[in-house]
């Protein structure tokens, strides 16, 4: 009945945003005339940029030519692209994603993990304007911890053995202070709300603020949690050079009835130096600390059992990039002191990129002080055969490190040697694109995220597999509705945990501006999501490796933008099939999220 009660409202509220889009459907005929009010809009944007100036913004390191989608293996959410989604957490677009695999341990705010071909957390990186995101408490970042409020871009690199998270955070762009309120509500009985202003001068330079509070509840298992998450950033600024301050601290408290029950804590601050030399040339300098208080909240547990955890890591990194033409070299070093993490860090990579033809070579060195060290390398290429046929290749090879899994206690980092060869052909005409890969695998061992329910080993035995991947889009009717798909399965080999036997997703997009003066959007997308069988690590009480069975899922979102105001509904799992990425972690569905979002221009 409890499902039945939660299908009904989840059906309930799609049925209001439907009628909602028919009445907006029914007003188009009221279009206002715009003569006056565009003439003041003009002449108000007139004085505002005669008596102001937009801020400088800090300068950017160039990133050369960049190609996304599946053969590039990059995928960019924009300003615009965030907007237009709902997701509470960077795992909601890693999930869609062709070969990635992400795993949930609740509802909202539980502990998330993602990787790209069974990567495990030796593989996955997240950035935040190139400071590390580094792991303090397990041997993976958790993703339910990166806060979206402040976010403007988010870059998610899948190469063919990692998987790199690049978040760069919001900058005021004009002369008028820009604020921005999002706000939703949903089941099972979740609140969300996001706050950021942007202003141009506080104190000398533009400043960034921003805050996030999210609570959820759970049904059916209680999984009561609450997070509150807060930004700054301020910079001393011109045209070539700035030195900027950012600020974020994040508070989860997990209540006892949550898989991981705790009371997380964790503040990032970076001091960073940017300048541009001339000739393309671009370098920074930059200085941050982490910290992290954890402590468990496990009734069943005596205090002097239960995680208790303080610890702290500073970083010092430098980072230039040489743009010449189509040619473009990049360098970080990085230097750690934070227990299990690499104490040296060192990324170079090559690139040359024009319409004919597309390199890059990565390079990634790593060192433990007394400890092992790691190397790997990646290379890319990509170039045209005939119209509309390009083929490209991928490969990468080598080891990486990740932090010990214990909580309570500092180990020694594991190593992990990996290979993954890469080709394929991709075809993009008369508005139709696909892309095709065979893919091969191998890794001789793949460590634990540290998961709720997950393993107590640091590591698992790995394999190797061969099989391929797939994409297509097809335009339907017009511009306004389309088809997409993909599709990724292994068909040889031995398969390891984190790493379903096939994924895939079929969506049908939607899309539409009928106004000329476009203040009038519909944007919509309904799609299968099915995941194949994948091994699940030996569980915490010891049991062996079990079969996770294979689900699809139904999901479905609708948003509708009049002019800078986006109502928005998402619909997970809407046949209420249930989630279990991980053993008896089920996420309960359906699940309802539906708000609007709002811009100002002061």
């Amino acid at each position: 009945m409890t499902r039945l009660r939660a299908a009904r409202r989840a059906w309930t509220g799609a049925a209001v945003l439907v009628q909602l889009l028919a009445f907006v459907r029914g007003a188009q005929a009221q279009v206002r005339d715009t003569t006056v009010a565009d003439t003041l809009r003009a002449d108000t944007l007139a004085a505002v940029q005669d008596s102001a100036a937009p801020p400088p913004l800090l300068v950017e390191l160039p990133v050369g030519k960049v190609a996304t989608g599946l053969a590039s293996g990059t995928w960019v959410w924009d300003r615009e692209a965030l907007l237009d989604e709902a997701a509470v957490s960077v795992t909601d677009l890693l999930a869609r994603i062709p070969g990635i695999a992400t795993f949930r341990s609740g509802v909202y705010l539980q502990p998330e993990a993602a990787s790209v071909f069974g990567g495990g957390p030796s593989r996955l990186r997240v950035e935040l304007n190139g400071f590390v995101l580094d792991p303090l408490a397990t041997a993976s970042l958790d993703l339910s911890t990166v806060e979206l409020a402040a976010l403007s871009e988010v870059r998610i690199e899948r190469r063919a053995d990692f998987l790199l998270i690049r978040l760069r955070t919001e900058a005021p762009r004009d002369a008028r202070p820009y604020s921005r309120i999002e706000a939703g509500v949903g089941q099972p009985r979740a609140n969300v709300f996001r706050g950021l202003l942007l202003a141009p001068r506080f104190l000398i330079g533009p400043i960034g603020l921003a805050v996030e509070r999210v609570e959820v509840q759970g049904s059916a298992r209680p999984q009561p949690a609450d997070a509150f998450a807060g930004w700054v950033r301020w910079g001393l600024l011109s045209e070539a050079r700035g030195i900027e301050f950012e600020l974020r601290t994040d508070r989860i408290n997990r209540e006892p009835e949550s898989p991981r029950p705790e009371e997380l804590r964790r503040q990032d601050v970076v001091i960073r130096a940017r300048n541009r030399f001339g000739a393309g040339l671009t370098a920074e300098v930059y200085f941050g600390r982490s910290s992290l208080k954890l402590d468990g909240l496990d009734a069943a547990l005596p205090d002097s059992l239960r995680p208790h955890i303080d610890r702290s890591s500073d970083q010092v990194g430098v980072r230039a990039a040489f743009e010449r033409g189509p040619a473009l070299l990049e360098g970080a070093v990085r230097w750690r002191n934070g227990a299990g993490l690499p104490s040296w860090q060192t990324d170079l990579a090559a690139s040359f990129g024009t319409d004919r033809l597309l390199v890059r070579a990565d390079l990634d060195l790593e060192q433990w002080s007394g400890g092992p060290s790691a190397s790997s390398v990646h290379a890319f290429a990509a170039a045209p055969i005939t119209a509309g046929i390009s083929a490209f290749g991928e490969f990468a090879s080598g080891t990486s490190g990740a932090p010990p899994l214990r909580l309570d206690s500092i180990g020694s980092p594991h190593v992990f040697d990996r290979s993954v060869y890469r080709g394929g052909i991709e075809f993009e005409r008369w508005g139709i694109s696909t892309t095709g890969a065979l893919v091969r695998v191998s890794t001789d061992s793949v460590a634990a995220f540290g998961l709720p329910g997950d393993t107590v080993a640091s590591s698992t035995v790995g394999g190797s597999v061969t099989g391929w991947e797939a994409t297509a889009r097809i335009p339907v009717l017009g511009n306004w509705l389309a088809a997409s798909g993909s599709w990724t399965t292994w068909f040889s080999g031995s398969r390891w945990t984190y790493l379903p036997a096939s994924s895939g997703m079929a969506s049908l997009l939607l899309n539409s501006s009928p106004l000329e003066s476009d203040n009038l959007e519909f944007t919509g997308r309904f799609e299968f999501n099915r995941r194949g069988s994948m091994l699940a690590p030996p569980t915490m009480t010891g049991a062996a490796a079990t079969q996770q069975p294979a689900r699809m899922i139904l999901n479905a979102y609708i948003e509708i933008r009049i002019i800078d105001v986006r109502i928005f509904g998402r619909f997970d799992d809407l046949a209420g099939q249930d989630v279990q990425d991980l053993p008896g972690l089920l996420v309960r569905g359906p699940r309802i999220l539906y708000g609007v979002k709002w811009s100002f221009w002061n």
